[in-house]
């Protein structure tokens, strides 16, 4: 659930703020994209795109223009 993943974040530890999120759902589908800014200053980004038989998700952290981790 997109509040649960929200809060969880905002849980974090690592988790400095969360810099900008986007939404978009209807009935059984959803699209969340949150930016989060890690204590160390870098990026974290977070998809999940929800529906009926699909479940994704994709996780990428980077440094300025620097990838770290996808």
């Amino acid at each position: 659930m997109p509040l649960e993943t929200i809060q969880t974040l905002k849980k974090s530890e690592i988790v400095k703020e969360i810099v900008s999120t986007d939404f978009d759902g209807i009935g059984d589908y959803y699209r969340l994209k949150i930016r989060v800014r890690l204590r160390n200053n870098w990026l974290m980004d977070v998809w999940e795109h929800i529906a009926p038989k699909l479940n994704r998700c994709s996780y990428h952290v980077s440094s300025g223009r620097k990838l770290i981790i996808r």
